[in-house]
């Protein structure tokens, strides 16, 4: 009876000698360990949670805003809405939208009243932004004054809108501190809607828009009249407007003029003397201001697949669109 008994305590402590160890060794792993769970590993779930909660957050906002943006029937009103709904995600202080004239090389800003033209070889950073590329700059790298930037800021970052081969215009973010993030792709895409929707809304009228319904269910007759095709080249007279394949062409007033004059000849050669007489108004300017003309408008007409052939000239004859 006692050997059981000795064995029966013998058991008995080794186990609360165990129980005991064991105590001590969750004491000493509790900072690094929850139940069977390392703390770190927690971290990073608790982390990936909080990432996921302001993602899915991120991601309302962002369909809220585009809601917005396809309810809203002006650019004021876009660029009203699109400020007051994306500061609280990007912590800009102001933005302002230059969208470019059509048939320019000018900018003009939303929700200004004092209708300053702001030309694109003048607006800072400009090679960048023709280029597509996102530049930003700060205070201290100005040395001139910006009209359309209150003094105290401490960076401004300007976020282009190409569309096809066409500058639209560009976003300029104005922040007063340093602080701010790197701006995401999901706000660019946001801003590149924007942009377009600004562009097609201040360079075309609602007229505009309905003329096109109405031409192309064939039911105007006479706008008909002012549209010319040749091969893919489509021109507009009532919107002042060229395409390519259903592509834009950026085009100055006197390149539209020149297209038109070849569109309305029939097929026949045009002379550099009518161009001068037609296009320019005057014949006292020498004909190689038409051939640096040609060369330019080629030049544009080339970015486009079937543009660079467009325009055919033959020595003695002058020049005629090419409908194959």
């Amino acid at each position: 009876m006692d050997f059981f008994s000795n064995t029966l305590i013998i058991f008995l402590s080794v186990n609360l000698l165990i129980f005991f160890a064991l105590f001590l060794l969750l004491i000493f792993l509790r900072k690094k360990n929850f139940l069977l769970f390392k703390k770190e590993k927690l971290y990073e779930v608790e982390n990936k949670l909080n990432e996921s909660n302001i993602s899915n957050i991120f991601k309302e906002r962002l369909i809220e805003i585009y809601h917005f943006l396809n309810i809203e029937k002006d650019s004021n009103s876009i660029s009203n809405s699109i400020k007051t709904r994306l500061k609280p995600l990007v912590g800009f202080s102001d933005i302002k939208f230059f969208y470019r004239l059509k048939a320019s090389q000018n900018l003009k800003i939303i929700n200004s009243n004092d209708g300053q033209i702001y030309p694109i070889n003048n607006f800072p950073l400009n090679f960048e932004i023709k280029n597509n590329k996102v530049a930003e700059f700060y205070n201290e790298d100005i040395n001139a004054e910006i009209r359309w930037i209150e003094s105290g800021f401490k960076k401004c970052i300007l976020i282009p809108t190409i569309m096809g081969q066409n500058f639209l215009g560009v976003s300029a973010l104005i922040f007063n501190d340093n602080n701010q993030s790197e701006i995401s792709s999901d706000i660019k895409n946001v801003l590149h809607t924007t942009m377009k929707l600004i562009w097609h809304l201040s360079n075309y009228s609602n007229n505009d828009l309905m003329e096109s319904i109405l031409i192309e269910s064939g039911r105007s007759k006479e706008k008909n009249e002012n549209i010319f095709e040749v091969g893919s080249l489509k021109l507009n007279k009532n919107k002042s407007e060229v395409l390519i394949d259903g592509n834009y062409v950026d085009l100055t007033k006197q390149e539209f003029n020149i297209l038109e004059l070849l569109a309305t000849s029939n097929g026949d050669f045009v002379t550099p003397e009518e161009f001068l007489e037609k296009t320019w108004g005057k014949t006292n300017v020498s004909t190689a201001a038409v051939d640096i003309a040609m060369f330019r408008l080629r030049q544009k007409l080339s970015k486009y697949k079937k543009g660079s052939n467009l325009i055919k000239n033959k020595t003695g004859k002058g020049y005629l669109l090419n409908a194959s």
